[in-house]
């Protein structure tokens, strides 16, 4: 499939991707060992996801930008309606919906928690797989890349 097919397949199947609306109804995966480290990625305060953050407005959307652009720079892939997909090719996706869905007067904790974390069509939760295999809620995930970026500003 060329990498176009892929990314309209992507956007006209996954329109919400890591940030999802909330269903009732879903089958959770039983939850993997924590991770050594959140993101296998460079230290949060040296990321381009972090240089992009302080050039803009302080604000909880700036927050969930950030989020968003950390995971788009890791190596994990996302697993959504038990599909898996890499993280780059999510994030462009991720970054609409946010803009499309974010209401501004939600905290970024507050929206994490209760709008981003389960499929649009089922209501499963959206799991990041780990390059060893195991897997982690996206939520969590989130949460604990946003208190290490709260702890560097």
């Amino acid at each position: 499939m060329s990498p176009s097919a892929v990314m309209v397949t992507l956007t006209s199947l996954l329109p919400a991707l890591v940030f999802s609306l909330p269903s009732a109804a879903a089958q959770e995966m039983p939850p993997a060992p924590p991770a050594p480290s959140v993101l296998t990625l460079s230290p949060p305060g040296l990321s381009r996801a972090f240089i992009n953050y302080r050039k803009r407005p302080a604000s909880e959307l700036s927050k969930l930008l950030y989020l968003v652009d950390r995971l788009g720079e890791s190596d994990l892939q996302i697993v959504y309606e038990k599909n898996t997909y890499p993280s780059r090719i999510i994030m462009p996706v991720a970054r609409w919906y946010l803009h499309t869905h974010y209401n501004r007067k939600d905290s970024a904790e507050n929206w994490i928690t209760e709008s981003c974390y389960r499929t649009l069509g089922s209501g499963e939760p959206v799991w990041v797989k780990y390059q060893d295999g195991s897997l982690r809620q996206a939520r969590d995930i989130l949460l604990e890349e946003l208190d290490q970026l709260q702890a560097l500003s």
